[in-house]
């Protein structure tokens, strides 16, 4: 494969259970039909808020950038979001020493992590409180992530 996961993100994937985490979150969101499509950008920004935290809307990606957390130029982790078309895309940056470690879409962790053996469904929301659903329970996950990277890259 031309483009695999740096080794420590693949050993955290595997050790906070990613894949089996998005499995089953992906399978609460299944439905396609009458997706939400015309939500408000502050909106959304509210439910990020609500779940503790900061978020803005870069408008020229067209995407949210949610609990940014930065030591100096140790490390950064940040958490894009993409709502388009009624679909929540996940993806998480992770930073070490200025050097680009991760910046995948989950389903882009999942094809590395499985030798693309295994296809997630993508997550489908209705309303915001099915969008605060299924971040309540990324938010958990993007917090495993950092707290396995934090000891790794300080």
């Amino acid at each position: 494969m031309a483009y695999d996961l740096e080794l420590e993100i693949k050993e955290v994937l595997e050790k906070i259970d990613f894949v089996e985490r998005y499995k089953s979150l992906s399978e609460k969101f299944p439905d396609r039909t009458n997706t939400f499509e015309n939500y408000e950008n502050q909106k959304a920004i509210e439910v990020f808020e609500s779940l503790g935290y900061k978020a803005r809307y870069n408008k020229k990606e067209d995407f949210f950038i949610v609990g940014e957390v930065k030591n100096k130029d140790v490390y950064t982790f940040r958490f894009n979001i993409s709502l388009k078309y009624g679909v929540a895309e996940l993806i998480w940056e992770a930073w070490h020493n200025g050097e680009v470690r991760a910046g995948d879409p989950w389903d882009i962790f999942i094809r590395l992590l499985s030798n693309d053996t295994e296809k997630v469904p993508v997550l489908y929301f209705h309303s915001y409180n099915e969008l605060k659903e299924i971040m309540k329970i990324a938010f958990e996950m993007y917090e495993d992530f950092k707290q396995e990277l934090i000891p790794i890259y300080s």
